[in-house]
C-alpha cells in the first residue's frame, strides 16, 4: 500500500483508503453503528479510483448483516459501471457465510480465497467442520468460540 488515508476509525472499527491497490484495508469490528459511515467510505473509494476496488479485510474481526449489506450495495453499484470490487484476505469463516448465503453471486462482487497454503492442515479441517463459527475467536459472552456477529 503506498498511501494510506483514515476514513473511519474508532476505538473498535478502522477503515483505511488505500491507493495501491484503490480501495480499502478494514479492522476490528463492523457492527451496525458503524455500516453507515463504512458505506460513505467504501462510495468515496469508488469516487477517488476509476477501475476496480480492493477491500482488503485481513483484520476484520466481526461483521453485521448491515456491514454484509454495504458490501453488497458497493459491488452492486460498480457492477453497473463495468467494476468490481475485490474482497481480498477475507477468512475461510466469513468465506463461508458468503458462499452459504449465496453472497458470492452477487454481481460485481469477487472473492479471493485465502491460500490454502497459509493455513495449516489442522486449521483448514478445523475451519471446514466449524460450519458458521470462527474457531478463533471465542464469544465474548460465555467464552465458548464461535460466536457469530
Amino acid at each position: 500500500m503506498t498511501s494510506m488515508q483514515h476514513v473511519s476509525d474508532t476505538a473498535s472499527f478502522r477503515a483505511v483508503r488505500t491507493d495501491d491497490p484503490p480501495g480499502l484495508a478494514i479492522r476490528g469490528d463492523l457492527g451496525p453503528e458503524h455500516a453507515v459511515r463504512f458505506a460513505g467510505a467504501l462510495r468515496g473509494a469508488a469516487a477517488a479510483a476509476p477501475g476496480n476496488l480492493c477491500l482488503d479485510c485481513e483484520g476484520l474481526d466481526t461483521v453485521s448483516v448491515e456491514g454484509l449489506r454495504a458490501m453488497m450495495d458497493a459491488a452492486a453499484d460498480l457492477s453497473r459501471l463495468g467494476r468490481s470490487l475485490t474482497v481480498c484476505r477475507l477468512s475461510p469463516y466469513f468465506l463461508r457465510i458468503f458462499r452459504l448465503a449465496g453472497w458470492d453471486q452477487t454481481p460485481g462482487l469477487v472473492l479471493e480465497p485465502p491460500a490454502a497454503a497459509e493455513l495449516g492442515n489442522s486449521e483448514l479441517a478445523r475451519v471446514r467442520r466449524s460450519g458458521l463459527r470462527r474457531p478463533d475467536r471465542p464469544d465474548a459472552a460465555d467464552g465458548r468460540h464461535g460466536a457469530v456477529a
